[in-house]
């Protein structure tokens, strides 16, 4: 299915691993240009292996994605976000925010 996405640009937060991943690998699939944000490393990431293994062919989309590690937490790192963007002149169509962390002690007991 088409959803328009081509040539637009998304911010996607806690890209490495999981439904962050997921979703990179999604809006790439979709034309789309991707600013990936994690606190963990690109190299040996969930993302990277998908990426290597789905776009080895496709250079197009692998062009189309940004790694930074970065923690879109907090004041500094939303800066450095706003940064990157701003010193490549890219207008932002769309931002994910999927990074999170859970501090809830009972979901270590399940």
């Amino acid at each position: 299915m088409d959803f328009g996405l081509e040539g637009k640009t998304y911010v996607v937060t806690g890209a490495a691993q999981g439904i962050g991943a997921e979703i990179t690998l999604s809006l790439l699939n979709q034309g789309a240009k991707v600013l990936a944000i994690d606190l963990k490393d690109y190299s040996g990431s969930e993302l990277e292996e998908k990426v290597d293994g789905i776009f080895s062919d496709h250079n197009t989309h692998y062009l189309n994605l940004d790694f930074q590690k970065g923690d879109a937490s907090d004041l500094d790192g939303a800066g450095q976000i706003l940064s990157v963007l701003a010193k490549n002149h890219i207008n932002l169509d769309g931002l994910v925010n999927n990074a999170g962390l859970t501090r809830d002690q009972f979901l270590l007991l399940m």
